[in-house]
């Protein structure tokens, strides 16, 4: 087995020998490729659907959309090249997202994102004695958007709201081994929507966030990739 898909088979599969037949490792490769690469055209066809029609079986674009078809081509190089890049932890968070869901009585509910700029982000937290003791995501993005998420909540999951507060997006970027530096903004997502989760937590009390969580930026903004 190649040293460079041992992290990946042990983060996924479980072991890291080469116990395993020769039939079986070349299997979970292949599988392991198939759902990577699976989820990374999920992410060109999203760029080229928003601009190509179909019609009797031909695309017919108009001027503009030719030139968003061509970014989208660029997309396809881009996470091409960067589908080996991720570290085991954001395979593992990517594709066994801890926390996906939602809570119906949440006591706080953050929202961050734009569909426009490719991520939203909801937390939800249920608090009590000022104890996050529970909180789930649901995230509309890409890989390192689902990973962070995950991440996060694991993170402040029975912390203080205070302590929560602290988290950055540099300690949810450790906390994966490392992201892709186009992939950093979807750390920042996290720790905007925890902040915007626990604003809401404050104003459903009456409680002015802004002294304590600061300003974050509206879900409609966009963010810098």
């Amino acid at each position: 087995m190649k040293t460079a898909l041992r992290p990946f088979l042990s983060c996924l599969y479980g072991y890291t020998d080469d116990e395993k037949p020769a039939h079986s490792r070349r299997y979970r490769v292949k599988v392991l490729k198939n759902k990577l690469f699976s989820s990374l055209a999920k992410d060109v066809e999203i760029e080229i659907s928003k601009f190509a029609i179909l019609n009797e079986k031909r695309i017919h674009l108009n001027h503009r959309s030719r030139g968003s078809v061509h970014r989208a081509q660029d997309r396809i190089k881009e996470v091409t090249s960067m589908a080996m890049e991720y570290s085991p932890k954001v395979m593992e968070h990517f594709m066994n997202p801890h926390n996906v869901g939602e809570i119906e009585d949440a006591d706080g509910i953050g929202e961050v994102g734009n569909a426009k700029c490719g991520d939203i982000m909801k937390m939800y937290i249920k608090v009590d004695d000022g104890i996050i003791t529970d909180v789930k995501f649901k995230t509309f993005g890409c890989g390192s958007a689902i990973a962070t998420s995950s991440m996060a909540t694991d993170l402040i999951k029975g912390k203080p709201i205070t302590e929560a507060l602290k988290l950055t997006n540099q300690a949810v970027v450790e906390a994966l081994d490392g992201l892709p530096p186009v992939k950093i903004h979807c750390s920042v997502l996290a720790e905007q929507s925890i902040k915007a989760a626990i604003a809401d937590y404050y104003q459903r009390r009456g409680i002015d966030p802004t002294p304590i969580v600061g300003e974050i930026p509206p879900a409609e903004s966009c963010h810098i990739h």
